[in-house]
This record gives structure tokens, C-alpha cells and sequence, in this order.
């Protein structure tokens, strides 16, 4: 892959901005991006503990930096600043990412801007740091930039045509397991010039379990006689899901079936666990490497979905209690939070257990009602406790 130096004054502020951003989401495998308005260039957050993140400011200035460009930066500064402000994280550290060396007039100037608002660290990352950034990810250079994109579907068709048993290239055979471990070693190499994902290969005589593993994404099977070809395919950074996001299209059928439309309704509203039966589902599946595709009859697992950070919280724990007819408290019992999940309609339910999971109390909070979360959560808790 070539290595020679990227043009950087040459991209477009839309080129330059996007690849930059994806270059330091590679370079910070947490880092998120965001857009924060026209001409307000593109930051990257990056989670550095509890509440805290440090800040990539990508701004395309090539040809000069003065007052309009300082004004620029002092702008975005102050916004990103104000959004944590108001958001309640901290700023520990901030960096602006320019295609410019630094001018040492300038940068007192933004050093004054970032002591300011109590920013504790920062930099100005130029051209050098630009390159250093380029040879570390020379495949997402070769993918914005080189046209590697097209090469890279290319290459990724060919891995999709061994899984599904074609035949072997130029031999007009079909493929035999002698022909299994060069290829898969070829395909390897070819398939991890993907910028976005990782891939994986392995065989077995069964179907592959299921794993928990970090950054792990999808896990694409198939049945080849005695033999099971599969690939897992890992991300190899978060912003990878929003670039090259994974996505699938389920019919669900519940006609006729009343636990599985309640159920159905409990993960739109919720986001509970579900299981949906081979009888009653069709998924299409866009997954990396060309490994999607339809699916029929198809029986569909969802597991319970973290509720997002950000906004208030349940309590961690909560005691609950019985009063007799006077209204004393005979009988307490503490209950520890053991999930909080959130549903695509916008609802959240929290489920707090005790410590033998013999008692349960579950509160579920509509997306549509008017009540504060944490009143109505004590009012639910009031009534389930009586």
C-alpha cells in the first residue's frame, strides 16, 4: 500500500475534515465525531473516565492562519466548552488538528482562550502530526483518498464467493479442503485492508458458539458438508458503526400469537429481551464484508439495550418497606439496580433485584408520560411495596 505523503492543502474542507476525523476516531478506537454546524469543522470526543473527555477540534486551514481563522477557533472553542458546560462532562484535554505548523503569535492567543475556561491541557497538531496520523492508518488513506474503496469491495466480493461455496478461481472447481488454508490466508490479508472492520477466519465440524467479545460485531457461518466456515468480524474503532453502520430490516409475523405481540411491544417500548421464533421472522441482514443478505425463517434474538448516559439516572439502589395499618415501617428490604434499558419508541424500564434475585421490582417509564422519571419511579415503588 502506498505510503507517500497525503496533499493535505490540496483536499477539500469536507475531505479533509472527514478523513482527519476518521484518522484520529483509528488513532482513539472510543473517539465518536460530530458535526457541530456549518463552517464549525468536525470534533472528536473521546472518553477519558467518569464525565470527562478529551476534544479533537479538525479545522481545514491550509493556506493562512490569522485573525478570521483565530476567530473561527476561539468560536468553536467557546461552543464546545458550553456544550459540556451544559451536557456535565469536563474538557481534560483540547487540540486543534490543522493542516498548518503552528504560528507562535497565534498560539499564546489560544493558549490564553484555553486557560481561560479551565481547559487543563492542549495542543496544536500540524502537518507532522497529519502524516504521523497517515502512516499509522495507511487503509483509511487508501480509502478516502486513493480510491481504495471500490479495490476494497473488490477484494471483499471475493471472500463472499469462497463462503458461499463458489468455485475456486480459474480452476472451474469446486473448493476442496486442501484449497481451504491458503485461501483464507489470502483472503485474510486482502479483507483486513478494510479501514472500518477486522476479520476473522475459522473452521469447525459444528456451528460456532455464541461469544462475548470486545468489539466484536457480527460472527457469518456456513455449512460447507462436514465442515463449518466462519468469520467474525470485529470493529476496529466505535465511529466504524456510524461510517459503515451494521443494519437489518426484520418482518416479524404475531398474528395469532398474543405472549409474542406483548413481548414484541415490551422490546419496542423498553428494550427487553426478545425472542422471535423461525415461524414468525425474515430478516435482511447488511452486514461488513458482503456477508449479509435475506434470511428466511429465521428465528431473530435480541438482547435487552443499555439505556443511553446523558440524562438522569435511576438510583443504584433503593430500599423498599411495608407499613402496617398505622403507617409504621415493619419490614425493610434493600434492592440493588441490576439493569436499565431503553427501547427504540423511547421508554426506559429499571429492574432492581435483592441480593438472592428473589425479589424483583421492575418500573417502567413510558416515553409519552408527563410525570419526572424519579417522582414516578418513587410512586411505582410506593405501590409495589404496600
Amino acid at each position: 500500500m502506498s505510503t507517500e505523503r497525503v496533499p493535505w492543502s490540496r483536499l477539500d474542507s469536507g475531505e479533509f475534515e472527514h478523513t482527519v476525523a476518521m484518522l484520529v476516531c483509528a488513532d482513539h478506537p472510543l473517539g465518536q465525531k460530530f458535526t457541530p454546524g456549518p463552517d464549525g469543522g468536525i470534533d472528536v470526543f473521546v472518553p477519558d473516565g467518569d464525565s470527562q473527555r478529551k476534544v479533537f477540534q479538525v479545522k481545514n486551514f491550509p493556506l493562512k492562519f490569522a485573525n478570521a481563522e483565530f476567530r473561527q477557533v476561539r468560536k468553536s472553542l467557546r461552543a464546545v466548552a458550553e456544550t459540556s458546560r451544559q451536557e456535565g462532562w469536563a474538557i481534560t484535554e483540547w487540540h486543534l488538528v490543522i493542516p498548518r505548523d503552528s504560528s507562535p503569535g497565534y498560539r499564546a492567543r489560544i493558549e490564553e482562550e484555553v486557560k481561560s475556561l479551565g481547559i487543563p491541557t492542549w495542543s496544536w497538531m500540524g502537518l507532522t502530526r497529519l502524516d504521523i496520523f497517515a502512516a499509522r492508518h495507511p487503509e483509511l488513506i487508501d480509502y478516502y483518498l486513493k480510491g481504495g474503496k471500490d479495490r476494497l469491495a473488490d477484494q471483499l466480493a471475493d471472500l463472499t464467493a469462497i463462503i458461499r461455496g463458489d468455485t475456486t478461481l480459474g480452476s472451474g472447481t469446486r473448493l476442496q479442503p486442501a484449497d481451504v488454508g491458503d485461501r483464507i490466508r489470502i483472503l485474510q490479508r486482502a479483507a483486513n485492508n478494510d479501514p472500518h472492520y477486522r476479520y476473522h477466519f475459522g473452521t469447525s465440524d459444528c456451528p460456532p458458539h455464541q461469544v462475548d467479545e470486545p468489539w466484536l460485531v457480527a460472527v457469518a457461518a456456513e455449512q460447507h458438508g462436514p465442515m463449518w466456515l466462519h468469520i467474525k468480524v470485529y470493529a476496529k474503532f466505535a465511529a466504524a458503526l456510524s461510517e459503515r453502520p451494521i443494519t437489518t430490516t426484520v418482518q416479524v409475523d404475531v398474528t395469532g400469537d398474543p405472549a409474542l405481540a406483548e413481548s414484541f411491544e415490551q422490546f419496542l417500548d423498553f428494550g427487553t429481551d426478545l425472542t422471535i421464533p423461525s415461524s414468525a421472522a425474515s430478516a435482511e441482514l447488511n452486514l461488513p464484508g458482503g456477508l449479509g443478505g435475506t434470511i428466511d425463517s429465521a428465528e431473530i434474538h435480541f438482547t435487552a439495550i443499555t439505556a443511553e448516559a446523558g440524562g438522569p439516572e435511576p438510583a443504584s439502589s433503593i430500599t423498599v418497606g411495608v407499613r402496617d395499618a398505622t403507617g409504621d415501617v415493619v419490614a425493610e428490604l434493600r434492592l440493588e439496580r441490576k439493569s436499565f434499558t431503553s427501547g427504540v419508541r423511547g421508554g426506559q424500564r429499571t429492574v432492581w433485584a435483592d441480593r438472592t434475585d428473589k425479589v424483583e421490582l421492575i418500573a417502567n417509564c413510558q416515553a409519552t408520560s408527563s410525570m419526572p422519571f424519579h417522582s414516578w419511579m418513587r410512586s411505582i415503588a410506593e405501590c409495589q411495596s404496600d
